[in-house]
């Protein structure tokens, strides 16, 4: 007799977060409906991550553990996707945790509005610094019905920033913040049919932004969506241990992502048909000052600095 598919899959990355992972799987697990699973992808952990996975797996026959040895958050998340039986997909990073209400609620507001996609407000602490935390609100709720609306209208909000939103910044307005949703994939829930079919997955060129990539590609694909209000997420933020951190902070790399983030965004404007690119041109244009600017500080090599710059334009104007 086949046994039936679970109703959610949830994914967990894990590379060296044994000060975190039991406080994480654990709320998953609070959270989990009957008949869902969660995924650990352990990529090439060097602490003791491992062995509480190992642990994990003999106590709960809701997680199953594979390995992406050591290739990224991304090829680990892809490689959870592999694996993954779920009507329902959702992510969460292991130094996180979730509410009660994380797999149900969005679950429950996909079904009643029979929606593709579904994204939630969320907590966000800081814990290695003075910065106040708190909840992180949608910028509004959102319950679209058609393909047409969610380009029109939320994509905006995904992909980057236009030539006029430049315009706009340099005359003082901060259109930055009240603009942007924060594109995490840990926010979200999917219909792994969608996945599957497209099918999407994390560009493991990308070390910044991928999850806002993943989620454009989802949505070029999905027709309908819809939000709740509630905070259902605990973001942690930890400079010491942040990919975002170490990616700023290697000017070879952020450099290199920058070139790899345009040469996806084209993607993703190709399989939208060409109606993508008007919302990162402005994007596009911060990022080549951004390289010019670390080249000439001295941050990376000016030689080098100028490799990137000379790619990076030549493939804008592509």
């Amino acid at each position: 007799m086949t046994e039936p598919a679970p109703i959610v899959s949830v994914i967990v990355p894990c590379r060296n977060v044994a000060g975190t992972l039991v406080r994480c799987l654990d709320s998953i697990r609070a959270a989990l409906p009957p008949g869902g699973e969660i995924i650990a992808v352990d990529d090439g952990s060097t602490d003791a991550t491992g062995e509480i996975l190992k642990a994990y797996v003999d106590d709960y026959a809701c997680l199953r553990v594979t390995a992406s040895f050591g290739r990224g958050v991304s090829a680990a998340r892809n490689a959870g996707l592999a694996l993954a039986r779920g009507t329902y997909i959702q992510f969460v990073d292991a130094d996180d945790t979730v509410e009660e209400g994380f797999c149900t609620q969005m679950i429950a507001a996909m079904d009643r509005d029979k929606a593709d996609y579904c994204i939630c407000s969320f907590w966000q602490e800081y814990v290695d610094s003075s910065r106040p935390g708190g909840e992180v609100k949608l910028k509004e709720p959102y319950h679209y019905t058609s393909a047409e609306e969610i380009r029109r209208f939320y994509l905006p909000r995904l992909i980057g920033y236009t030539l006029g939103d430049v315009f706009r910044r340099l005359l003082g307005q901060d259109v930055f913040a009240r603009k942007r949703e924060l594109g995490g994939v840990w926010r979200c829930c999917y219909r792994r049919a969608i996945i599957e079919q497209t099918p999407v997955r994390f560009d493991e060129t990308v070390t910044l932004f991928e999850d806002a990539l993943f989620n454009v590609e989802y949505l070029i694909a999905a027709h309908s969506m819809t939000s709740v209000s509630a905070p259902l997420y605990d973001y942690l933020l930890d400079s010491r241990t942040s990919t975002v951190s170490g990616t700023t902070k290697d000017a070879r790399r952020y450099c290199a992502n920058k070139l790899a983030l345009l040469r996806a965004r084209k993607r993703l404007d190709a399989l939208a048909g060409g109606t993508l690119a008007p919302l990162y041109r402005g994007s596009s244009v911060f990022s080549l000052a951004e390289i010019a600017l670390r080249t000439l500080r001295g941050e990376v090599p000016r030689r080098e600095g100028l490799r990137f710059l000379a790619a990076y334009i030549k493939e804008m104007l592509k």
